[in-house]
C-alpha cells in the first residue's frame, strides 16, 4: 500500500513538471526568432522505476513545433487577409495603405508580435486622416481641397454602404438631393430670366459661417497632424558573453530592454518593434503614433461662396 501512494506521488509530481514545461513553451515572446523547441531543456526520457515512459523529450519537441505551426498560421492568414483590403505591414512592424517593395513578406509574418497584428486590424477600419484631396463641386469651376473625412449617411448615395471606424453606414442620398434641387432651382430661375423681361432673379450664395481658429458652422472638421515618435534603441555587449539575439519590443523614447541579459529599462506602454540586437549598436527609428488636434479648422460644409442656396424670382 505504501508502494502505492508513492507511485501516485510520483505520476503526479512528473504531470507538474510536464504542465510546466509546456506553459513555458507557450509563453516564449510572441515575435520569435527561433522554434520553441530550440528553448526546450529537457533531454532524454523520463522513466518510473524502470517501468514504461512517462515523459518523452520528443513529446515536447512535437507539442512545441504544433504550437509555433499554429502560431504561424494564424500570422500569416490575418496578415494576408489584411494585404485583401490593402492593409500592409513595413518590416518595421506599422502598418501603410500602400503597397510597395517595403512591405513585410507574408511568408515572414511570424516575427510580429501579437499586439502589433492586432493594431493591423484596427487600423484596418479606421480613416487615414492624413489623407487630402482635390477637386471641383458639381457645376463649379473653383477648386477645393483639404483633409478626407470619415463618410456619413447623408452624404452618400441612396442604398450605398461603407464601413466606418467598424460602423456600417448606409448613404440616405441626402446630399445628392440637395445639388439636385440647386440645380433645379437655378435652371428654373434661369429660364424665366431669359423669357421675361419683367422680372430678375436674385440668387442667394452660401456665407461660411464659424472660423478656421475657432471652429464652429462650416468650420467643423479639425485638422490633425501626425505625432511622431521615436524608439531610441540603444545597445551593448552583454555581460556573461551574450550573442546578437534580437530585442524585444520597445515603447517609443526609451532604452530597449534585452531579453537575454536585462539590460535597459522601459518606459510608457506602447509596444514597438526594433531593429536587431548587436553590440555597441545604437538605432533611432521615427514612427507615427497617431495623431494630434493642430487648434485649427477646416471646411465641411463641402460649399463655396459661389454655391447658390436659393433664387428668388422677382417681377416689375
Amino acid at each position: 500500500m505504501k508502494k502505492t501512494n508513492t507511485n501516485k506521488k510520483i505520476y503526479i509530481f512528473l504531470a507538474v513538471i510536464f504542465l510546466a514545461g509546456l506553459i513555458g513553451i507557450s509563453l516564449t515572446a510572441n515575435a520569435r526568432t527561433e522554434k520553441r523547441s530550440a528553448n526546450i531543456k529537457s533531454k532524454g526520457i523520463i522513466d518510473f522505476e524502470n517501468g514504461a515512459a512517462v515523459i518523452d523529450f520528443s513529446d515536447l519537441t512535437y507539442l512545441a513545433d504544433e504550437i509555433d505551426l499554429l502560431e504561424d498560421t494564424y500570422k500569416s492568414e490575418t496578415v494576408d487577409a489584411l494585404s485583401q483590403i490593402s492593409m500592409y505591414f513595413n518590416m518595421d512592424g506599422t502598418t501603410t495603405r500602400d503597397q510597395n517593395q517595403s512591405n513585410l513578406a507574408i511568408e515572414n509574418a511570424n516575427i510580429l508580435p501579437f499586439s502589433t497584428i492586432t493594431d493591423g486590424i484596427i487600423n484596418s477600419q479606421s480613416i487615414p486622416g492624413e489623407r487630402t484631396y482635390t477637386g471641383t463641386l458639381p457645376g463649379e469651376n473653383a477648386e477645393i481641397s483639404g483633409n478626407i473625412s470619415a463618410a456619413d449617411a447623408e452624404k452618400m448615395s441612396l442604398g450605398t454602404a461603407a464601413w466606418v471606424d467598424g460602423t456600417l453606414m448606409i448613404g440616405t442620398g441626402a446630399d445628392n438631393n440637395f445639388y439636385y434641387n440647386q440645380g433645379y432651382t437655378k435652371g428654373w430661375a434661369d429660364g424665366y430670366d431669359e423669357k421675361l423681361d419683367n422680372i430678375d432673379v436674385e440668387y442667394v450664395y452660401h456665407v461660411h459661417t464659424g472660423s478656421p481658429d475657432n471652429g464652429g458652422g462650416c468650420y467643423s472638421q479639425p485638422i490633425n497632424e501626425p505625432i511622431v515618435k521615436s524608439c531610441r534603441v540603444i545597445v551593448g555587449g552583454c555581460e556573461g558573453g551574450g550573442t546578437s539575439e534580437p530585442d524585444g519590443h520597445c515603447t517609443c523614447e526609451y532604452e530597449t530592454t534585452h531579453y537575454d541579459c536585462g539590460a535597459g529599462s522601459s518606459r510608457g506602454t506602447r509596444r514597438h518593434m526594433n531593429p536587431p540586437h548587436f553590440s555597441t549598436t545604437q538605432y533611432n527609428h521615427d514612427y507615427i503614433d497617431g495623431y494630434r488636434f493642430t487648434g485649427k479648422y477646416a471646411l465641411g460644409c463641402k460649399k463655396t461662396e459661389q454655391t447658390i442656396e436659393s433664387a428668388t424670382i422677382v417681377f416689375h
